[in-house]
């Protein structure tokens, strides 16, 4: 028995394929969001591409006729156009664009190229639909929902009771992929915090050399005035972390104090305690009706604040 291969070539001046490569994405476009202006001889539409010198993707809008003979370019730059919409005379496209910072909604006069912002919305605006007069603009946006899906009321929890702490959370992918990544948790209100839930990151900064944890005698100390503070961590850590130490960063007094002042645990406690205070003074001052708005409104600034 006999086998035969047999195998094709391609044709002498034949042009080989050519398969993806890992550039072939930079120069990709795309065409989206076609719209048919009112008297049926325009389709403005978004094209996208991707700006290699940043890294991202952006859009600019195009208009060409039915024919497909006349192709002009409405908007230039690496922002991100789409979604436009012709108002009922043909006159003016509205589109979204983020070439302030953030996803607005702009107009465009078609015989001018004219732009104008509209909107400064915190959320972004979609859905752009115009009036039939053509005097305004109907869009949709996000309006975040508090009420829970679930609620639940949890029964009273008894006096002196103490719930179960909360977890420390560490990105473990970034201690895995980066091993000579250090985690620094700032804990300079730890004194101050009531949340039954809280829980220290100082177990987890004397078991693991990649995390330290930094206090301050800043606030409850009321040493700020000195400038001092620690760190809680690894041993071998601290010695990495002691070769980059500046000679005489804090001075005898600011040293002496925060030994002093270490061990003040009435002294904490007296602090915790006005702090406490001043905050259910300032939650008093937001809810008297006798007070202006303007008052407060920086009573309820202010004891957000201290609530930080």
């Amino acid at each position: 028995m006999a086998l035969a291969a047999v195998v094709t070539l391609p044709a002498a001046g034949q042009p080989r394929a050519r398969s993806l490569e890992s550039n072939t994405f930079f120069q990709m476009e795309s065409v989206s969001n076609p719209q048919i202006s009112p008297d049926g001889g325009q389709v403005v539409f978004s094209r996208g591409f991707v700006d290699i010198m940043k890294d991202q993707s952006s859009s600019n809008l195009w208009v060409i006729d039915v024919k497909g003979e006349r192709l002009r370019q409405l908007t230039e730059g690496t922002w991100r156009d789409s979604s436009p919409a012709w108002s009922p005379d043909g006159k003016r496209i509205a589109f979204l664009s983020d070439r302030s910072g953030s996803t607005q909604i702009h107009v465009m006069w078609a015989d001018r190229r004219e732009t104008l912002q509209l909107t400064r919305v915190e959320r972004a605006p979609g859905g752009l639909e115009w009036s039939p007069d053509g005097k305004a603009l109907l869009f949709t946006t996000s309006i975040p929902d508090e009420t829970p899906v679930l609620p639940v009321k949890l029964p009273p929890m008894p006096r002196g009771a103490q719930l179960a702490k909360g977890a420390v959370l560490v990105d473990r992918r970034v201690l895995k992929s980066s091993p000579t990544t250090c985690i620094l948790v700032d804990e300079a209100y730890h004194e101050y915090v009531e949340d039954p839930a809280y829980r220290t990151a100082l177990p987890l900064a004397l078991e693991n050399p990649q995390v330290v944890v930094a206090r301050t005698f800043s606030k409850v100390y009321g040493l700020a005035g000195l400038r001092v503070g620690y760190a809680v961590g690894h041993a071998d850590t601290l010695k990495a972390m002691g070769r980059f130490r500046i000679a005489n960063n804090i001075n005898v007094l600011a040293a002496a104090a925060a030994i002093a002042g270490l061990p003040q645990d009435a002294h904490v406690a007296r602090q915790v305690a006005l702090n406490r205070a001043a905050r259910e003074f300032w939650g008093r001052a937001c809810d008297d009706d006798r007070l202006s708005d303007d008052v407060r409104s920086f009573c309820a600034a202010h004891a957000a604040t201290l609530a930080d």
